[in-house]
């Protein structure tokens, strides 16, 4: 598996929510041999980064988000997870409907204790709650049409559902790193 650290400024393609903006899928997805790793602290860069008036739509609005990112406060990460959870479960919608397979997208950190997907992945079933939650997101935004076939895809999504579920746990209290130890 290729594993690559997303900068700041790659991150619109990876995280925005606004499907005018990718109609059809960016040259690096569909790539199940690679990793796509993103640290909180990219994610609070790319957020000061961007314009107040942006079309790019995230996890909670820009402004919003980047007031959070300012004070360095506490709960912006949850949001950080959430945005990860549906760029996994975007890139799922382009595989599905580019007949493809999904690259995989992870929080990363270099201070942090690495976890494996596939201990993430065993506690989906708990998690299943969050998976409306994800499909309604998908919908709102017009990623619409879901149907998932393939192994390697469900266990990104899953995966996806995992985090959203995470997102809503409080507090987290340090910043997660996933590693990507068999394939999905």
């Amino acid at each position: 598996m290729i594993q690559t650290q997303v900068k700041a400024d790659c991150l619109t393609a990876i995280l925005n929510e606004n499907f005018l903006l990718e109609p059809l899928p960016e040259p690096f997805r569909l790539r199940p041999n690679v990793s796509f790793l993103i640290t909180y602290s990219e994610y609070i860069t790319y957020l000061l980064s961007l314009s107040k008036t942006t079309d790019i739509m995230l996890s909670a609005d820009v402004t919003y988000l980047q007031d959070l990112a300012k004070t360095k406060n506490f709960e912006l990460y949850p949001l950080f997870l959430q945005d990860i959870a549906f760029a996994l479960a975007k890139e799922v919608w382009y595989a599905e409907t580019f007949a493809g397979e999904g690259s995989v997208i992870l929080p990363f950190s270099t201070n942090g204790f690495e976890h494996k997907v596939s201990n993430y992945l065993q506690s989906y079933a708990q998690c299943k709650s969050c998976e409306s939650v994800l499909y309604a997101k998908l919908d709102r935004a017009h990623f619409t049409g879901l149907k998932i076939r393939s192994q390697h895809n469900d266990n990104i999504f899953r995966l996806a559902v995992v985090l959203q579920y995470m997102a809503t746990q409080t507090p987290i209290v340090k910043e997660i790193n996933l590693v990507y130890d068999s394939p999905l």
